[in-house]
């Protein structure tokens, strides 16, 4: 079973160097590097190496061409700041992110790619969060729904293993579901 690449966001500084770092959607980098002469092509393969891409970064508000094409070629949104930001708020930005985590920023080329992968996943930081404590409410309530279940098919003889098996399939987690709307309704109707 091969292990699946994790979603990222691909902070992009084109240029004769170009600067890529790639961050999962937990904000941490997975991949921080400079490339000369390079091509569009080998920040394609650079970023698909390192994990799956769902947004192209760039620290200008206005995105250059060069990632305009590699956004338009993974078929991905780009992702602009909202105004030119001075050196100075990208080099406090950066150097807190370098100072917690111990990363090394080799030139102004990472630099800026790191800056533009970061204001990007902040911009989501806050959704992600909400998102993260949904999803566990959610999974608390069908974890506590398919453990009632797969007590009930033990005591009507079916084993453990198969039950949650055959429960955790697409068409019949669905079934389950359906079968929690059905007993909400009739206990509130």
């Amino acid at each position: 079973m091969s292990k699946r690449l994790p979603k990222t966001i691909v902070g992009f500084d084109p240029g004769i160097t170009a600067g890529i770092a790639i961050l999962n959607l937990n904000g941490e980098l997975l991949l921080l590097k400079s490339l000369r002469h390079w091509s569009r092509s080998s920040i394609i393969l650079e970023a698909l190496s390192i994990g799956n891409p769902v947004l192209i970064a760039t620290d200008r508000a206005e995105a250059p061409r060069a990632v305009r094409e590699l956004a338009q070629s993974l078929n991905l949104t780009v992702f602009e700041t909202l105004r030119e930001e001075t050196l100075e708020d990208k080099s406090s930005v950066i150097n807190e992110y370098a100072s917690k985590t111990g990363v090394r920023i080799e030139d102004e080329h990472q630099a800026s790619a790191l800056y533009a992968a970061l204001k990007a996943y902040n911009s989501f930081k806050n959704d992600f969060k909400s998102i993260e404590l949904n999803v566990e409410r959610r999974m608390s309530d069908f974890k506590e729904a398919l453990i009632e279940e797969v007590k009930s098919d033990l005591i009507k003889g079916v084993p453990p293993e198969r039950s949650i098996r055959e429960r955790l399939s697409q068409s019949t987690v669905q079934s389950v579901d359906a079968n929690l709307v059905e007993q909400l309704r009739k206990q509130l109707l």
